[in-house]
């Protein structure tokens, strides 16, 4: 009896022990694919849809002074900080603008601690992807991860997976929306943050220039999403 329950107990070990081999991501896929807080592993990234916007005639456009403008209601007016440029109106609806650069010098091994260079471009590889070579194409990478991007065959997969989905995880603590946006040579992101009092907010991100080196950023705060629509939709940029 003791040497059939010792076998029994022994085969059980060999078969978790070949099961961890050949998929030692199977147990954290279950884990995110059920718990509640990987929700947002569940929804795709996808692009900001503006289209059947009309932009009224008298918004007036205005400049971040760096290359991205946005048409705005006539009666907002500006305000000057050392740090930005707003435009407010009496509702205290408010547009503002904020330009910094990026990290030209960007790499993605450097985000993904304690994981080899050939595993991050094995990782990126298998998803038909190139290493990200800036801040604006990893910052998406994060925010588009789903379910299916698990490998639940390679460990060092998961392992970038898991420090990808902790970072989506703190990006999207404070947004409960995202997505793409697409503006004439530039690219970007639109986070959706929430509301505050009745006031919607929503941080759009541009990355333009040489490796996606110039980044502008515009904080809209409006208690009309028809309207924060129009703001968006007129958003250009001039190089």
């Amino acid at each position: 009896m003791k040497k059939t329950i010792i076998g029994i107990i022994s085969a059980i070990a060999v078969l978790a022990a070949v099961f961890l081999i050949f998929f030692p991501g199977l147990p954290k896929y279950i884990s995110y694919k059920t718990s509640n807080k990987y929700a947002f592993l569940k929804k795709p990234l996808t692009e900001y849809d503006t289209s059947g916007v009309t932009v009224p005639d008298d918004y007036v456009e205005v400049s971040d002074g760096n290359g991205v403008t946005i048409k705005i209601p006539p009666n907002f007016t500006r305000k000057d900080d050392s740090r930005y440029t707003a435009y407010t109106d009496s509702s205290k609806n408010t547009v503002i603008f904020m330009y910094m650069n990026s990290d030209p010098g960007f790499s993605a091994e450097n985000e993904l601690k304690k994981i080899s260079t050939k595993s991050v471009r094995k990782f990126f590889k298998r998803r038909g992807l190139e290493v990200p070579a800036s801040e604006y194409e990893f910052i998406r990478c994060c925010h588009a991860l789903t379910l299916d991007d698990i490998n639940i065959h390679s460990r060092s997969d998961m392992k970038i997976f898991d420090q990808m989905v902790k970072l989506k995880k703190e990006l999207d603590s404070a947004v409960s929306e995202a997505y793409t946006l697409k503006c004439g040579e530039s690219e970007g992101l639109i986070e959706f943050t929430g509301t505050v009092g009745e006031k919607y907010k929503y941080i759009i991100t541009l990355y333009s220039g040489e490796n996606y080196s110039e980044k502008h950023t515009i904080a809209i705060g409006h208690s009309n999403p028809d309207k924060i629509k129009m703001l968006i939709a007129s958003i250009k940029t001039e190089k």
